[in-house]
């Protein structure tokens, strides 16, 4: 994984926006990326940790806009190609984590 941070006008160092995501899972159930100490299960709320420390505005509605755009994953993944049992384990794991 790559973190890119970015000098402002200020001269101070910024988290930069994300630019490449994709979905990983391994045999541990593990990410490869931790979410403010959490790498088994990260929810929305140490997103939310990582935003305030960051200085994100509006995190929840950032959160939000995210999730409205992976809602269309099964047809867009469709679109490209995707094998149908990624199609199914990244759907199931989209799903899950939208009940949060």
């Amino acid at each position: 994984n790559y973190f890119i941070f970015l000098m402002n006008e200020m001269e101070l160092w910024q988290l930069a926006r994300v630019y490449d995501l994709t979905f990983s899972s391994s045999s541990y159930g593990s990410h490869s990326t931790i979410f403010a100490g959490e790498y088994k299960n990260p929810t929305q709320q140490h997103l939310l940790e990582l935003a305030k420390v960051f200085g994100i505005k509006k995190p929840k509605a950032i959160i939000d806009q995210v999730k409205q755009a992976v809602c269309n994953w099964a047809r867009t993944a469709s679109l490209c190609n995707v094998s149908p049992e990624s199609v199914k384990v990244i759907k199931k794991t989209i799903e899950d984590l939208l009940k949060e």
